[in-house]
């Protein structure tokens, strides 16, 4: 930081506070990145050169704080600076002039819903791309290895008196392994603990007895849920074969009818919030290295509107 500093030729303190704060190593390894860029891009694009903060009335020495406390099972970590802070106006105008928002989202969105648009995928507050706090990770990279970790992060900022970053981290990372497969051209996951076997069998093995489908594998009959109809989606176009995923449940085995099968990840499961917070069809999500959001499937109850 000091190296930085020196470059840009600022004076800048470095305050620490929670040092002492419990971290698992998993975590702070994988947020290291985020965390120095979020370090250099206060000290590349918050701090003023000394000059300017004389001239705003300021010390000519900046000052960062970073700040670790913990909360119940989380811990929430603040890198604060007292620089030139950032308008909320100037993000909205850049982001409908990129095309992260619409015209209707530039009269609509407040101060805050403004400042959270660095975080878009693309969005750059420079006009020029920096060297010094860039490291090749932008803002969206950033939101998104901290969505990894289980966190989530916030901006909070204020013109001539700062900028302050808000990440709110779990104190260890539980990670599932899950298998993932598709419906409807979407991304869900099971927990692998439940899953007893993938199959796939012609469409003319699934029996309807009495007001359920049942399928005999080895012997046994299983029930069988449609995912698709589960999860009121479309039916599919008649098939002549079909992707089973059998999964176990106090209840018993019972089979998921899907469209295809894909393979078993480790993911950091997070809990719904939201709009998707009051779906009870879902216990979780995860978010994937491309980005998108994986949906963990909550099989119990799935199950029970199913069949």
């Amino acid at each position: 930081m000091r190296d930085l500093a020196r470059k840009l030729d600022k004076k800048i303190e470095l305050c620490m506070q929670g040092e002492d704060t419990e971290f698992d190593k998993n975590l702070i390894e994988s947020l290291s990145e985020p965390l120095i860029h979020l370090l250099r891009n206060s000290i590349d694009h918050g701090i003023e050169s000394p000059s300017e903060r004389l001239e705003a009335g300021k010390s000519e020495t900046g000052r960062i704080d970073l700040i670790a406390t913990p909360l119940d099972d989380s811990v929430i970590i603040e890198i604060r600076d007292d620089g030139k802070g950032i308008d909320p106006h100037k993000i909205k105008l850049l982001a409908f002039q990129k095309g992260v928002i619409s015209e209707a989202q530039l009269e609509s969105l407040d101060d805050n819903e403004a400042l959270q648009l660095v975080f878009a995928a693309g969005f750059s507050t420079s006009e020029q791309v920096s060297d010094l706090s860039g490291r090749g990770v932008g803002m969206d990279a950033v939101k998104t290895m901290v969505s990894q970790a289980g966190g989530s992060i916030e901006m909070k900022s204020e013109v001539g008196v700062g900028t302050t970053f808000k990440l709110l981290l779990p104190q260890t990372m539980s990670v599932n392994r899950v298998m993932m497969f598709e419906v409807n051209d979407q991304m869900f996951g099971v927990g692998m603990d439940s899953v007893v076997e993938t199959v796939k069998v012609p469409t003319s093995d699934i029996q309807r007895i009495r007001n359920e489908h049942v399928l005999v594998i080895r012997e046994k009959l299983i029930p069988v849920c449609n995912l698709r109809e589960a999860l009121g989606f479309d039916e599919a176009q008649d098939k002549e074969e079909q992707s089973i995923l059998v999964v176990s449940t106090p209840q018993g085995e019972f089979g998921l009818v899907i469209d295809k099968f894909h393979e078993g990840i480790d993911v950091i499961q997070k809990p719904l919030e939201g709009v998707l917070a009051g779906y009870a069809n879902f216990s979780g999500t995860a978010l994937l290295g491309d980005g998108r959001v994986l949906l963990i499937i909550n099989v119990q109850e799935v199950l029970a509107k199913c069949l």
